[in-house]
C-alpha cells in the first residue's frame, strides 16, 4: 500500500535535471511514484516547475523538470523548487557530463562510469584553452562552500571501503534498472558513437560539417 507524504514538508530530498533523458533515469529508480493520479501538489506564487515525486527506498523524492539548459534556467528552476518545498534537506544536480577533464591520476573514464562533483564552477567565468579549462581567481572555490554534511559525506567516499561498497550498491541498482527499462542496457559496440579524446570539434550547428 502506498502512503502518500501528508504535505510538502514531508519532502527533503529533490533532484534537479536539465534534460528529460537525465530525468527519465532518475524516474525509473523509484521504488513507488506518488502522483499517478496527476500533480497533486499546490506550487507557490511564481513557481512555474513542473515535478515529478516518488519515493527511492526510505526517501521521498521530487524530480524537478528544468525548462531548459543554463545557469539562467538552473537559478529559476532552484528559486521555484525551494519556494514551493521549503522543508528541502538536499538538492542534487543530476545530469550526463557534456565533457569530462582528464584525470590527475592519468585513470581512463569509460560510458558508463559515474562522476561525482565535490563543487561547481562557471562555465563563464575563467577561461577555456585547447588543453585544459582555467578558473579565474575569485571563482576556484566554485559556487559557494559546501555545507559540513555534504563535506563530510563526500570525504566518507573517498575511502577505499565506502568507495567500493558504492560501487557494489551502484552496480546492484543498475542492473535492477536494466530489468526495469531496456533503455538502460548497453547497446552493444556496434551501436557507440565516440570519438577519439584528441578530436577536436568545430562545429557547434549539427550537420555543419560533413567531417564533424
Amino acid at each position: 500500500m502506498c502512503i502518500r507524504p501528508p504535505n510538502l514538508l514531508k519532502f527533503e530530498v529533490a533532484i534537479i535535471c536539465a534534460l528529460y533523458t537525465e530525468a527519465d533515469a532518475v524516474i525509473s529508480l523509484f521504488d513507488t511514484k506518488l502522483d499517478d493520479d496527476g500533480d497533486m501538489y499546490i506550487r507557490a506564487p511564481g513557481d512555474q516547475n513542473s515535478y515529478t515525486a516518488g519515493r527511492i527506498s526510505q526517501h521521498n523524492v521530487v524530480v524537478v523538470h528544468m525548462s531548459n539548459m543554463g545557469k539562467v534556467n538552473a537559478a529559476i528552476a532552484a528559486q521555484g523548487l525551494q519556494s514551493t518545498f521549503r522543508d528541502l534537506k538536499l538538492a542534487l544536480v543530476v545530469g550526463i557530463c557534456g565533457a569530462v577533464p582528464y584525470l590527475e591520476t592519468k585513470r581512463d573514464l569509460f560510458l558508463g562510469d559515474v562522476v561525482i562533483s565535490q563543487t561547481l564552477i562557471q562555465y563563464d567565468f575563467g577561461r577555456q584553452y585547447t588543453t585544459n579549462f582555467e578558473a579565474k581567481d575569485s571563482n576556484e572555490g566554485g559556487l559557494g562552500k559546501l555545507p559540513a554534511k555534504i563535506q563530510s559525506m563526500l570525504a566518507k567516499l573517498k575511502t577505499n571501503y565506502n568507495r567500493q561498497r558504492l560501487e557494489t550498491t551502484a552496480e546492484h541498482i543498475l542492473n535492477d534498472l536494466q530489468q526495469r527499462d531496456a533503455r538502460a542496457r548497453y547497446p552493444g559496440a556496434d551501436a557507440d558513437k565516440l570519438f577519439d579524446s584528441k578530436t577536436l570539434h568545430l562545429h557547434r550547428k549539427a550537420g555543419a560539417c560533413h567531417v564533424c
